[in-house]
């Protein structure tokens, strides 16, 4: 409808649609000015009864002539169409306002004052508001109060289509009466009005229920909550107004709305004339951090502030987490060989070398593009470490026999990841970390290139080669030469070393075509006793526990799904936390692809984005689940994802998720350089690889699937807590269930490094149990991000490559700025706390 024209008002923009309408902002074209107008639903347009009732709500408050009360200019009817040409209002609800700050005392007793005159102008008209909430009442831009949508009220006297029993207004607003499906009257708005009140200066309700049934009984049966739990210093005349407004009986409220304005107007002069101190003007100007709609908690709240105080227990938390930085410093050459891998060789030096390669060998490269890839060769690091121990395995690595730079020449520049492969027409070159040649192969032609060599000058001219490029003197090795008919002039000639080198056959190839050069590699190569070994042992291990990790992630995804749709509501769907955290799974996809074409890119940018809305429902569904179970816990994280960074809880879950984050890692490296001693150890640099291959400042996505793990723990523990009532074995089993997901990455064989594996996982996972139910969900989801990071800026700071040291000091650098950034919150609540104290003293 926007942009046309009904009558003589241009429709503008739509502003809100509620049970009773949908309401535009428009032009009036004959008196040029703006106005709203309040259109009955299109699937009401059949009803008559709800035309009637339409038109009745019109001709109620068109009686009203109030500044404190929306204007109704005029009821039209045009081209099927029921609609109010009502007052436009400029400005923001009164929940809007809240969310944005707190309401000082001051200013809540002058809007209360005039949403007080507008239910008195209301009710000695007859009419019942019946829905007053902070949704319904606006402050306009001269900061005056508008109550708006009496869209439920209940003219007396006229046709009664509004049934005085129907429970419509919102549970946590409505009074005892309301709900009981009682008669209603202006003590029952006086009521709503009270709650708004309370809201006002506290930004939470004074009754509070995790569901519709709770809520009710807490409205029918419980006394609301004393506001001086979060107004410690709020006077005696106002504890009194609020208390009478909400009584649960009737008789025992305000009377009429003039009684509740007559003694807020006297509440306001005595607030006006009450002298303030300079530290009550610094007290009140603080800003103090709001409630989150979606928990409907405060800061103030007891078990809030429990949960987020520093204890004794955060000072050890602070030690150990120093402690364990350094441990991890210290230990993390010990406990990792990939730190021997040292690249001097970046990815720019080694496509410029792999150039300078095939223009050496003449061969021509012009007009082709560059590719590279950084991966593991055929050496096998366990079968070096169980031959030759964990120091050859150092050196192994640090002479360069581990890895290498994989460089493909080809015409679309397009990455060939299949080893061995070499693009046709291409050229497919590998370069070791320290920039020495390790393999150079260009495909065969149909035809030989020159005069060919003999045997003797295919020899002579490969071993002259291979002492120029890999330092190698083929002498005492075993030689054998095979010529090809097909394709022609084809000399293959292959060197074996009769002694293993680190456990391996030591295998010099080169491949030589008429009178060029078209393959040169030297490889070790495990041999085919120990690869049938090993596929029958770790790579069984392996497997299994890739197995356990997928059937426990598809359990939680079909746990969230589930709890999702027997909920039976889908308001878990626009909470905050589904939406970041299914982002966040998205972005990480994204970065882990590794493409070339924009075919592949599209494609992985699809299945993130499909995946990405898989994860937004289950998480939708888990989140639920655990703010049923346990709703203090996830308060940390809806704050945090509502980017109030400087909440008391935010600041907690920094600090406490930092230092544990830093333990853990410091558990890590100091049991893993413990399991480097053990023989049979089998290392692994796959991390180091991935890191190197990613390129530097990519860490997306390790970052962003810490949160499956995250959500994981909260779902086990909070199983726990339901079936176990003593707390030890609530905190024992999950910590004992969680080392077995973590073990799946550990491809070990002997007993003695699985057990240290296992206890340095446990170890992890306790801290992890304990930090999620001492200081909830933030606190365990930043534990798993800041470990992640410091795990990532030791390896990249090992590989000592300029770019990588960067990104390591960068990677420190937001760890230092997470935990002074809680710090400060941290500070600035004591200091507000403070402000408050002396005030109220004063």
């Amino acid at each position: 409808m926007i942009g046309t024209t009904i009558s003589h008002y241009k429709i503008l923009e739509k502003l809100g649609e509620g049970g009773m309408g949908v309401v535009y902002k428009a032009q009036d074209t004959k008196l040029d000015r703006i106005v709203a107008l309040k259109f009955l639903p299109h699937y009401l347009h059949a009803s008559e009864d709800e035309k009637v009732r339409f038109l009745q709500e019109a001709k109620a408050v068109a009686t009203l002539n109030h500044p404190n009360i929306c204007v109704i200019h005029d009821i039209k009817e045009e081209e099927g169409k029921n609609f109010i040409v009502m007052e436009f209002v400029e400005g923001m609800t009164l929940r809007e306002k809240l969310s944005q700050a707190p309401i000082a005392v001051k200013e809540a007793v002058t809007y209360a004052v005039q949403i007080g005159e507008a239910l008195e102008e209301a009710h000695s008209k007859g009419i019942v508001h019946r829905d007053i909430k902070s949704d319904n009442i606006m402050v306009n831009k001269k900061n005056q109060i508008k109550v708006m949508d009496f869209g439920l009220a209940k003219l007396k006297g006229a046709l009664k289509l509004t049934k005085t029993t129907s429970t419509v207004g919102t549970l946590g607003y409505m009074a005892p009466e309301q709900i009981q499906g009682g008669e209603i009257d202006a003590r029952s708005d006086i009521f709503s009005f009270g709650v708004v009140l309370f809201e006002m200066l506290t930004s939470r309700l004074p009754f509070r229920g995790e569901h519709e049934a709770a809520m009710m009984y807490s409205v029918l049966n419980e006394e609301p909550q004393p506001i001086q739990k979060y107004i410690p210093d709020i006077s005696s005349e106002f504890v009194h107004i609020l208390n009478r407004a909400l009584e649960k009986d009737p008789e025992n409220r305000y009377q009429t709305a003039a009684d509740l304005r007559s003694d807020l107007k006297r509440l306001k002069r005595d607030t006006a004339a009450k002298p303030h101190s300079a530290l009550s003007t610094l007290a009140s100007a603080a800003p103090v951090d709001t409630t989150v709609s979606e928990s409907g908690l405060s800061e103030s709240d007891p078990e809030i502030v429990q949960f987020t105080s520093f204890t004794k227990a955060s000072i050890s938390l602070a030690v150990l987490g120093i402690l364990g930085a350094l441990a991890a410093g210290l230990f993390y050459h010990k406990s990792a060989v990939g730190s021997e891998l040292k690249l001097q060789c970046p990815e720019v030096v080694a496509l410029s070398k792999a150039r300078e390669v095939v223009a050496e060998f003449r061969a021509d490269a012009t007009g082709l593009k560059s590719n590279a890839t950084f991966r593991a060769t055929f050496l096998d690091l366990n079968l070096v470490s169980s031959k030759a121990g964990i120091e050859e395995t150092r050196r192994a690595i640090r002479d360069g026999n581990a890895t290498c730079w994989k460089v493909d020449i080809t015409k679309s520049g397009e990455r060939y990841k299949n080893i061995p492969c070499c693009p046709l027409g291409g050229f497919s070159i590998w370069i070791d970390h320290r920039g020495r040649l390790v393999s150079y192969e260009t495909p065969v032609r149909d035809s030989a290139t020159g005069t060919a060599l003999t045997n003797e000058q295919a020899i002579a001219f490969a071993q002259e080669v291979a002492r120029r490029k890999f330092a190698l003197d083929t002498t005492g090795y075993d030689m054998e030469i095979v010529r090809r008919s097909s394709p022609p002039g084809l000399a293959e000639i292959t060197w074996r070393n009769r002694d293993p080198v680190f456990g391996h056959k030591e295998i010099l190839r080169a491949n030589i075509q008429g009178s060029k050069l078209i393959k040169l590699s030297r490889l070790l190569e495990p041999t085919e006793e120990w690869r049938e070994k090993k596929n029958q042992g770790s790579d069984a291990l392996w497997n299994a526990g890739r197995a356990v990790v997928v059937l426990a992630s598809f359990a939680t995804f079909v746990f969230g799904l589930v709890v999702l749709i027997r909920g039976k509501s889908w308001n878990p769907l626009r909470g905050r936390l589904p939406m970041v955290t299914s982002i966040l799974i998205t972005i990480g996809l994204l970065f882990e692809a590794q493409t070339a074409s924009v075919f592949d890119f599209v494609f992985d940018a699809f299945f993130s984005v499909i995946l990405g809305f898989t994860c937004f429902t289950t998480f939708a569904g888990l989140f639920e689940w655990l703010r049923i179970s346990n709703l203090v816990r996830l308060y940390g994280a809806e704050q945090l994802v509502a980017g109030r960074l400087s909440a008391r809880a935010v600041a907690a879950s920094l600090i406490h998720g930092s230092l544990a984050g830093l333990l853990c890692v410091g558990i890590e490296k100091s049991l893993k350089s413990l399991m480097s001693m053990v023989p049979g150890y089998l290392p692994s640099i796959s991390e180091l690889i991935g890191i190197i291959e990613s390129g530097p400042l990519v860490s997306a996505y390790p970052v962003a699937f810490v949160i499956l793990l995250v959500v994981e723990t909260a779902v086990v523990v909070e199983l726990a807590e339901k079936l176990f009532r003593k707390r030890i074995l609530a905190l024992l089993i999950p910590a004992l269930l969680l080392p077995i997901l973590f073990l799946a990455t550990e491809r070990q064989e002997n007993l003695t490094v699985l057990l240290i594996g296992f206890l340095s996982r446990f170890l992890i996972a306790l801290v992890m149990v304990y930090i999620y139910r001492s200081y909830g969900f933030a606190a365990t989801w930043l534990l798993m991000i800041v470990s992640t990071l410091f795990d990532l800026a030791i390896s990249s700071r090992s590989v000592q490559d300029p770019s990588f040291v960067f990104q390591s000091n960068m990677l420190l650098v937001l760890i230092a700025l997470l935990l002074t950034l809680g710090a400060w919150g941290y500070m600035r609540t004591r200091v507000i706390q403070s402000l408050k104290t002396l005030n109220s003293e004063q």
